[in-house]
């Protein structure tokens, strides 16, 4: 700042002074702060990738033994070699069978969100009918042990798609497993489509949100009742690679409680519905 000259005869300076003021802050703790900060993120970033690699290693060492689990439980539930002199034992097959399948849908589930997590996940776009979709995700969700074989509507339009067939019936499977693991077997499952908005709807009579945050049941490996005594199977992959499918195809996904209860599961499928006249494309 500057000091002018005083107009007075007592006044001695004959030219302005500049008087220059310090203020001295001590940033120790904020430093100290943002060191920490850093630090904690590097170590999550870390932890992160080691999750990755350590999910990735295990489900390629556990789906190659699996794998052929599963196909010596097929010749055994088929009877492949002849007719069992003891008929239980094709029972007990079909038992390894259903059971090595649903362990096996969880290894490729792992594996899928690795490779979300690594961003190594490509959509590898086509044309189909979201109804064909629909029907192969139903099909696979009846083919499990634990399906509760609720009670279905599916009222679905002629809607045509373009995006990848392989992921989008994996996010219907795992919309369409939840609802019917959390209705039971009362439970009541409506799958329907609103043409005009673009949207499909998957909704079930179950217990709902029950206060969980949508955000939070989203997250890798998280429930919404993640004691030790639930009264519900899962590992926590389901609504986290269905978020993640959404997203790798612009499509928002949004979890409500349903008017009349139980959980609404919603998708726009503008950014994916075919537009007339366009040709198929690839990703």
């Amino acid at each position: 700042m500057t000091l002018p000259t005083a107009h007075s005869r007592y006044e001695k300076r004959k030219a302005a002074r500049t008087l220059t003021l310090y203020t001295l802050h001590d940033l120790t703790a904020q430093k100290r702060a943002e060191q920490a900060e850093r630090e904690a993120k590097e170590r999550y970033a870390e932890a992160s990738a080691a999750k990755s690699v350590l999910i990735n290693t295990m489900t390629h060492e556990l789906r190659t033994p699996l794998n052929a689990v599963c196909g010596f439980a097929d010749l055994i539930a088929d009877s492949a070699m002849g007719p069992h002199e003891v008929p239980e034992y094709a029972e007990f097959g079909e038992m390894i069978r259903s059971g090595g399948k649903q362990l096996l849908g969880v290894i490729n589930d792992m594996l899928l969100a690795a490779r979300f997590q690594s961003n190594e996940v490509s959509v590898n776009t086509r044309r189909f009918e979201l109804s064909e979709a629909v029907e192969a995700a139903l099909n696979k969700a009846k083919a499990r042990q634990a399906w509760t074989d609720p009670q279905l509507t599916v009222d679905i339009g002629n809607i045509p798609l373009d995006a990848d067939y392989d992921l989008i019936v994996t996010a219907l499977y795992h919309v369409i497993e939840n609802a019917a693991k959390f209705s039971g077997a009362s439970g009541k499952i409506h799958i329907t489509t609103d043409e005009q908005a673009g949207t499909l709807t998957v909704s079930d009579n179950g217990p709902g949100l029950a206060g969980a945050d949508p955000a939070v049941l989203t997250e890798l490996f998280q429930q919404g009742d993640g004691s030790n005594t639930r009264s519900h199977e899962g590992c926590g992959l389901g609504l986290f690679l269905v978020k993640k499918i959404c997203a790798a195809h612009g499509c928002p996904m949004t979890l409500e409680d349903g008017q009349d209860g139980g959980l609404d599961v919603r998708f726009d499928l503008s950014a994916i519905r075919a537009k007339s006249g366009a040709t198929e494309r690839a990703a």
